[in-house]
Order: C-alpha cells, then structure tokens, then sequence
C-alpha cells in the first residue's frame, strides 16, 4: 500500500555534545515520524555508538 513504506538505516557516530540531536534534526525538520530508535555500543571503540533507526 502506498505510503506504508518502512526503511532502516544504521548510524554510527562518537559520543559528543549535540550530534544525537544534529542525526534526528532532520526527521523533526521534515516530518519523518520515526518508529523505532535503538543505540548499542559500537565494537569499533570506547565512546562510539551505533544507532539503529526505523522510519
């Protein structure tokens, strides 16, 4: 059905001051209702986290 799409996407960013909110800007800024939002540790480092986003 038209307009029932889902898409994932996974984020990885370091941990500092505003970029969570620099990565959901955008969706609020358009309108893009997110349905699932997960973050876990990222084996890459100490500080760096994947986000798992649904939209």
């Amino acid at each position: 059905m038209a307009g029932e799409d889902k898409t994932s996407i996974v984020v990885a960013m370091r941990n500092q001051p505003g970029t969570l909110h620099a990565l959901l800007e955008p969706f609020h800024r358009h309108q893009v209702d997110l349905t699932r939002l997960e973050t876990r540790p990222s084996r890459t480092g100490v500080w760096n986290y994947v986000f798992f986003i649904d939209f």
